[in-house]
């Protein structure tokens, strides 16, 4: 009988949930100087929440042991929802997962150097985040749409100009894992949850 091969190495894995915040009250706003207007809300981006919510608590993996959210006003309305589902003692918030509106990006290469900022400002959290938390477990990050699209591409390693190849919709979660040395895209713009809103 030969030997059995050995197995590969197990790495500790960290996987981060991402979660783009659910449909806002009002899109008819013009945005502010700065880029961005802040709505909440809207009865469909709540429902949203709470479907997310019930679906984080039923997917396996590692436990759920922290929330981080954007400061704008619909991802801390996800976030208390989230945070109240998974029975977590609160969320902190992280200036840089915030955002501005995508239609506000200048054209050209001003554009694609505003979002590079977007994506290092995130993903340095991402690493900061890393190092903060024991292997072995899930963070979930409510954020919006750049950030979410940013994030996605550096752990692909493909360029930001790429970043409209793939769907990211209002309500949506995606994960990231890092597997020792492999950052992995484990889920993309997941929806599941929408059956159970009907």
């Amino acid at each position: 009988m030969s030997e059995a091969e050995p197995r590969p190495p197990r790495f500790p894995t960290t996987r981060l949930w991402l979660v783009r915040a659910g449909d806002l009250e009002d899109t008819s706003f013009l945005p502010d100087f700065s880029g961005h207007s802040d709505p909440g809300l809207s009865e469909l981006g709540r429902r949203q929440a709470e479907g997310i919510g019930r679906e984080l608590v039923s997917l396996p993996g590692p436990t759920i042991t922290a929330l981080y959210a954007s400061p704008l006003a619909a991802a801390r309305a996800t976030a208390d929802m989230l945070t109240a589902a998974l029975a977590l003692p609160g969320f902190e918030t992280i200036p840089a997962l915030t955002t501005v509106m995508p239609e506000t990006l200048p054209p050209g290469q001003a554009g694609l150097d505003s979002f590079a900022m977007i994506q290092e400002y995130a993903w340095s959290t991402v690493e900061v985040l890393k190092e903060l938390h024991p292997p072995d477990v899930s963070i979930v990050l409510v954020s919006h749409e750049l950030p979410v699209r940013a994030l996605i591409c550096k752990a692909l390693s493909i360029p930001l100009e790429d970043a409209e190849r793939f769907q990211v919709e209002a309500g949506s979660l995606s994960a990231i894992e890092f597997r020792g040395p492999r950052t992995i895209l484990s889920l993309l713009n997941d929806l599941c949850y929408i059956g159970d809103m009907r």
